[in-house]
């Protein structure tokens, strides 16, 4: 490719990643186009002078909602006369606007039928189903069809049809459950209805088979078919009144501890035959999954790196940016580093979250601080943030991580893990690494 051609940039977030990848698109040659919907003032305060926004930002309403969305980039794109090569998204609920772009746009590239796959959730489980590789039933339902389908028993796990995270995502373990899922997808519909790949991911939900275990991530790149595992881990998520989410975990290197050889090599034959299944050949890969004895099902493939701090901890443990690699990959280059050992066996994290709506009046700085792991073992934590002051805060968005605290090097076996997040989490909270107010402040909206 030359050194003049147009890669979109599809992101709604002022953070770091957005950053990194605009400099890093400009260092590989080619000519970033942010398409977002964040307001010229913040792009030009944060990053972008203003003849850069004027050239390389098209500023739309509402990016989440593609029926808006995706005619005003159409039109600009049209009125500069910018010809889009590639187009990057890492933002899971932007999935909907990147699809229905690129279909517009005719655009067609290597990894974008691999996003596909993985994105629209019903063709990734009609894949595997096909090869044998899950256990578990499947089904797409109508959200104004108060009838579960037979071949659905509870309990199950509702989920959207596109996206990625916790977001939307419901455990049904009831039949009032069930009609709760249904009003709540009901209340998440946008304004405009459309299709994706023969399904309509605003009035239809993906019901699947709730999976019991010990839930594990892997983290890593495919390059020509070719699978570099970076890390994995296993995590914990909590099950309450608000949804599903996740508290903390711990990652680490393969083979790095002992005690987990044999469920890592399990772990890292099965996701090779999973992104096999998928044709998934080249591009970042971020997959969850849940194992019970010998035996793996797969939550999804995030084709993408990790959200929060993932990125960071992965990095401390391998050496490979895996922001970087998305990037190269996604543009069909060569990657660029390949995983090895550090002095950092071992991550262990606790994610923090606001605790009410209103507002966020300071955060501690990035950095290292003594922490009380252990009855009796004081430690030496880094807090990572992840958002800045004067953010909204909703205490029932599940996904809004404020930030991660990171102990290095204190393995905890899988059985333990629940227990010991669960245990510092109300002592995160207390030793103030955040300071919110209940009052908003009409202080401008970051992330």
């Amino acid at each position: 490719m030359g050194h003049h051609e147009y890669v979109g940039l599809v992101h709604d977030k002022l953070n770091e990643p957005l950053r990194f990848m605009v400099r890093f698109i400009r260092e590989l040659g080619f000519r970033p186009v942010l398409l977002t919907d964040v307001c010229r003032k913040a792009l030009h305060e944060h990053f972008y002078s203003k003849e850069d926004i004027d050239d390389l930002a098209i500023v739309v309403p509402k990016l989440n909602v593609p029926g808006i969305a995706v005619p005003s980039i159409l039109e600009e794109l049209k009125r500069r006369s910018i010809n889009l090569e590639h187009c990057i998204n890492v933002r899971d609920p932007l999935s909907d606007t990147f699809l229905i772009l690129m279909d517009r746009l005719g655009i067609t590239f290597p990894f974008l039928e691999a996003y596909r796959t993985c994105r629209v959730k019903p063709i990734a489980r009609t894949m595997l189903h096909k090869k044998n590789l899950t256990r578990g039933q499947f089904a797409v339902h109508s959200i104004t069809n108060p009838e579960r389908p037979t071949s659905m028993s509870l309990p199950l796990v509702s989920k959207p049809i596109t996206g990625s995270g916790s977001h939307g995502v419901a455990l049904v373990e009831t039949e009032n459950d069930w009609l709760l899922s249904l009003q709540a997808a009901h209340a998440r519909r946008g304004p405009d209805d459309f299709s994706i790949a023969g399904f309509r991911p605003r009035s239809q939900v993906l019901l699947e088979s709730r999976y019991y275990g010990t839930e594990y991530e892997i983290d890593g790149y495919r390059f020509q078919g070719a699978t570099t595992i970076c890390a994995l881990g296993f995590k914990h998520h909590n099950f309450s009144e608000i949804g599903v989410r996740e508290m903390g975990g711990q990652t680490y290197y393969p083979g790095n501890i002992p005690a987990y050889e044999s469920a890592d090599l399990r772990l890292v034959k099965w996701v090779h035959e999973i992104l096999d299944a998928l044709n998934y050949e080249t591009g970042v890969f971020h997959v969850e999954a849940m194992a019970k004895g010998d035996h793996i099902e797969l939550i999804e493939v995030n084709p993408r790196f990790g959200g929060g701090g993932v990125t960071e901890i992965v990095h401390q443990l391998s050496g490979v940016d895996l922001i970087a690699e998305c990037v190269r990959l996604w543009l069909g280059l060569k990657p660029d580093r390949v995983p090895a050992v550090s002095g950092t066996k071992s991550v262990f994290y606790l994610v923090q979250y606001p605790s009410l709506v209103g507002y966020l009046r300071t955060i501690r700085k990035e950095g290292m601080y003594p922490f009380p792991f252990r009855q009796g073992q004081s430690v030496t934590a880094r807090w990572l943030p992840l958002v800045t002051e004067g953010l909204q805060l909703d205490y029932k968005d599940r996904e809004q991580y404020l930030g991660e605290l990171h102990i290095a090097n204190v393995p905890l076996a899988v059985e333990e893990l629940e227990h010991v997040v669960m245990s510092l989490q109300d002592l995160l909270r207390e030793l103030s690494f955040v300071e919110e107010v209940r009052r908003d402040p009409d202080l401008k909206k970051s992330s």
